[in-house]
């Protein structure tokens, strides 16, 4: 589990990635898809690629007549939180990854929050270090998500959500430089033994005593769990940021 304050200022960073589900019939759904993380001030984040393309991703209308995607993040070290929109024109993706990148909107999903400052809305917190060097195997690691989070339709017509966030450890046990495979896992990989849970796809990887320093995203766990494998940053952050 996350301490208390680095809990705050992860909330502030790491947020659930949820999709908004509108069918014909005025039934509205939404559902979380994964994890997502800013990473510079600019509300610019990264992701995993299939939260974002395939079937059940964050842009899969499942039959509905519309979608929106919006995350969840804290503006300020107190907690407060804002719901917004995830610009899904914005979103970036690679074949030889499973990594995505995109940018988050100045507007608040739903009724929104007043109370929540311009500035606040235009500035985010963000990870300070990430590192495309390869990571040696035993190397202790970390990670930041979401698999918990809730959300629940109110009788009134709004939305509840419980997006308390979680943390994982665990160790390098293999690295694919290049590629695990040539069908599944066709890009720069590491395998671990750190738990992967679904909603925890995108969540960022750190290094165990670093201070912070990211050097991968979530990508696959298994259930059981047994073997998991996050993908690696190089050579993909300066490209995705263009």
């Amino acid at each position: 589990m996350t301490t208390k304050v680095n809990r705050r200022v992860m909330e502030m960073i790491v947020f659930p990635i949820i999709k908004a589900l509108y069918y014909p019939d005025g039934t509205e759904i939404h559902k979380l898809v994964g994890t997502g993380f800013f990473l510079n001030s600019k509300r610019f984040f990264l992701s995993a690629r299939h939260v974002f393309q395939g079937r059940g991703s964050e842009l899969d209308l499942e039959d509905a007549k519309s979608l929106a995607v919006y995350c969840v993040h804290s503006v300020h070290i107190k907690g407060k939180p804002v719901a917004r929109y995830i610009d899904v024109a914005s979103i970036k993706t690679r074949k030889d990854t499973d990594i995505a990148a995109g940018y988050v909107e100045m507007n608040q999903f739903g009724k929104g929050d007043n109370s929540i400052t311009e500035e606040e809305m235009s500035n985010t917190a963000y990870f300070n270090y990430a590192t495309t060097k390869d990571i040696p195997i035993g190397t202790g690691i970390w990670t930041v998500a979401y698999p918990l989070a809730v959300v629940n339709r109110l009788e009134d017509g709004g939305v509840h959500i419980y997006s308390k966030s979680d943390m994982y450890k665990g160790e390098i046990t293999n690295h694919h430089p290049v590629q695990r495979d040539s069908c599944l896992l066709t890009w720069p990989c590491y395998e671990t033994d750190m738990e992967i849970k679904g909603g925890a796809s995108g969540g960022p990887v750190f290094i165990s005593g670093s201070r912070g320093v990211v050097f991968a995203v979530n990508c696959t766990g298994t259930d059981p769990h047994c073997v998991s494998h996050v993908s690696s940053l190089a050579p993909l952050v300066s490209d995705l940021s263009k």
